[in-house]
Formats: structure tokens, C-alpha cells, sequence
């Protein structure tokens, strides 16, 4: 199977990327023409899950047997190993090092060689070009698109509604009718957010893919209304249209934009001496359905396979937690001592106080449920974060 991430440069276009390729899927994705993608600074190699791991074990130090390291230095240089694909050598630094279970991931990977890493394509692609778009389109010749190209933050939904508005729901139109009019059959995964259900009612939770939308905001009204045109396309037109509802998602690498992403790089700016140990929030008291991205990423790849043309599938954990609990965890894995403040402008004009999805749809099609526990999610976060701000 050929797959065409559009957005592929974002937080999810990487996991999903990697996931594809692991499943032997050959991947291809597009980014804006301006943005740079963490495939291109490496060279557009892209590593195995488990090269990907100890990478990032090596990276962030997530171990922490610092008693075992004597150098901080030999973190660098097996990673700079890792990256070229150095494994033996690498595997003598990580043994005198004492990291076991970096050492355990590299023997899992069977000290996999340079010839074994995939050459990711990348292309520049504005979704608001529907001539470009089509051309690409034409050029790649995809069995499956996974339409990932958004303005995602409810906060910029806010502050810029006409470029919400473009990209949201113009730029998915365009991405439907260039599929429209090839000459085969694509298969489209649109993503869409747990934020069109909008305000829900204490009985309607947790909240099923039939429950009416009431957006409270202007991002979760572009997806709602792109979750609507891509129904209308499978149905008017017979394309084979696939709709993803995901909840909040997180993991290593999230833009700050995010709330758990936020606090974590906070905490790491405190942990690290630059900036007062204070951390600035919004509104703690709201709840969320928070999935980690590497769940998502294979929940996403089974609906490309399994899932009906015209539905839509919820894609999170089914259980919803609160900013606060959120909280609580990064400050119980922060080794500083921080206070907390709040932000008037981190607020927003309206908040919808729970989002807890029902999974039982995508779980009795396909099987899939989240494996990642919260508390991993926040402390990887958090452990990215730092390496980050070093």
C-alpha cells in the first residue's frame, strides 16, 4: 500500500509516518513549501520504532541512572552513533554506560544496518492550491491519503478564525475533489477532533459518534463542518471516505500550543534555571479524553484498513481527566520546587467542561485500544522537553 500523508510535517505526521513504515507500508508526506520537517534534518532517513526509542532514551537520558554515567558526553556520542547508524559501537558505549534498558532495545533491533532505514519522500504542498494539489496527487498516485493538514489549536481558532476557516474546510474540499477526480479509487482518512461534539451533556457521556454536534468553537466548528462535507462526498459521489473523531493527544515532541505539552516545557524551562518557578495555566477544572500520538498513529492506520466508507470512529482512552490531574503528574515528575499561577490570557472566550469519548465503535471493528498509560505520555513529555531546553 502507497500512503500520502498531507501535513506529514506536524506532531502526528511523524508518528504516522514511522507506524506505516513499520507496518511495510511504502509512505509518502507533504508539508507547506515554508515548514521544515524532522525527516529532512535527518537526512530523510527515518528510523525503526525501536531505533526511534533508544534515540529518544539516549536523548532525554529517560533512564536517569545517572550514577552509571560518568560523562555526559557519551550520551551525545551514541546518539550521533544511533543517528548514523553506528550500532555496534554505540552498543559498547551504552554497555560501559550502564543503560540496560537502551541496550535492550538495541539488541530487540538486532543492531538493525544503515541499508535497513527507509527513505522517507517529502513534498511541498499548499492545500489551498487546488491545481498543486491535484498535480501531486497525479505525480504520487497514493492508495490511501491520511488528511492530517490543519489549523489545530482551538486558541489561534480564536485569534485567526479566516485562517481556521481556509484550511479547515476549504483546504479539505480541495483535498476531496482533487481524490474526486482521479481516475481510481483513493481511500481518504479525514481527521477530524472530539471538539465538534461541543457542549455535552452529563447524560450523553461518554459521548458516542451519534450524538448531534454542538461545536463551542470556532476550530470545532471547521471540523465539524469538514466531518459533514466528507459524509456528503462518500454518499453524493460514492468515495471511499473514512472519518476520524480523535480526543486530545499527546506525547513527546507536541508543540507547546497544548496544554500538556505547555506544562511539561514550563517545568523543563524552571528544572533547567530559565524562568521563575512558576507555572501559568487556564482553566484546570475542565476534563479531557487525553490518548498518547503513538496510539493514535495505529488507530488511524487500522481505520485506513478496516474502517467503513461515509462513518465516523472516536478515536481516545474513554476516559476523561482533568487539567488539574494533568498537572498534578508533570509537578509530581518535576524534580523543582514550583509554584502555580494563573493566566488570564491562556483562558478561552468559551471552554466546554467534559470530553470523554465512546470507543466501543472502533474497538468492535478493528480492535484497537490505547496501550500507553497517561502518566508515560506526561513523563516522555516532559523528558523531551528537557533535553529541548538544555
Amino acid at each position: 500500500m502507497k500512503a500520502l500523508i498531507i501535513g506529514g510535517s506536524g506532531f502526528v505526521g511523524g508518528y504516522l509516518a514511522q507506524h506505516l513504515k513499520s507496518l511495510g507500508h511504502e509512505t509518502v508526506i507533504t508539508k507547506m513549501p515554508s515548514e521544515t520537517t524532522h525527516l529532512e534534518e535527518t537526512t530523510d532517513l527515518e528510523e525503526t520504532t525501536d531505533l526511534k526509542e533508544t534515540a529518544d532514551l539516549i536523548k532525554t537520558a529517560n533512564l536517569k541512572e545517572t550514577t552509571d554515567l560518568e560523562e555526559t558526553t557519551d550520551l551525545k556520542e551514541m546518539a550521533n552513533l544511533i543517528k548514523t547508524a553506528d550500532l555496534k559501537e554505540a552498543a559498547n558505549l551504552i554497555k560501559t554506560a550502564g543503560l540496560k534498558e537502551t541496550a535492550d532495545l538495541i539488541k530487540r533491533a538486532d543492531l538493525i544496518k544503515t541499508t535497513d532505514l527507509i527513505k522517507t519522500p517529502v513534498f511541498g504542498l499548499d492545500i489551498l492550491d487546488k491545481d498543486a494539489l491535484s498535480a501531486r496527487l497525479e505525480q504520487i498516485k497514493p492508495d490511501v491519503i491520511f488528511h492530517l493538514a490543519a489549523q489545530s489549536s482551538v486558541a489561534v481558532s480564536w485569534k485567526r478564525p479566516d485562517l481556521t476557516i481556509d484550511v479547515n474546510i476549504k483546504g479539505s474540499m480541495h483535498v476531496l475533489e482533487a481524490v474526486r477526480r482521479q481516475e481510481r479509487q483513493i481511500r481518504v482518512v479525514l481527521i477530524g477532533s472530539g471538539e465538534e461534539y461541543g457542549k455535552i451533556l452529563a447524560d450523553e457521556i461518554p459521548v458516542s459518534e451519534g450524538r448531534c454536534l454542538r461545536p463551542g468553537n470556532i476550530y470545532a466548528a471547521t471540523k465539524a463542518c469538514q466531518n459533514m462535507i466528507g459524509s456528503i462526498y462518500a454518499q453524493a459521489y460514492g468515495m471511499d471516505v473514512v472519518m476520524a473523531r480523535p480526543f486530545n493527544h499527546i506525547g513527546p515532541m507536541q508543540a507547546p500550543l497544548f496544554a500538556v505539552s505547555d506544562f511539561c516545557k514550563q517545568a523543563a524551562e524552571i528544572e533547567a534555571g530559565k524562568r521563575e518557578p512558576v507555572i501559568k495555566t487556564g482553566n484546570l477544572d475542565v476534563k479531557r479524553d487525553f490518548t498518547d500520538v503513538r496510539d493514535v498513529v495505529c488507530a488511524y492506520a487500522m481505520l485506513a484498513e478496516k474502517g467503513k466508507a461515509g462513518e465516523t470512529y472516536n478515536v481516545g482512552s474513554g476516559h476523561a481527566v482533568s487539567i488539574r490531574e494533568i498537572l498534578k503528574i508533570v509537578l509530581e515528575y518535576s524534580t523543582a520546587n514550583i509554584h502555580i499561577e494563573t493566566d488570564p490570557e491562556k483562558y478561552r472566550p468559551s471552554d466546554v467542561p467534559v470530553m470523554e469519548a465512546d470507543i466501543h465503535k472502533i474497538q468492535k471493528l478493528t480492535g484497537w485500544a490505547p496501550k500507553i498509560p497517561l502518566y508515560q505520555s506526561v513523563r516522555e513529555t516532559l523528558d523531551s522537553w528537557r533535553s529541548a531546553v538544555c
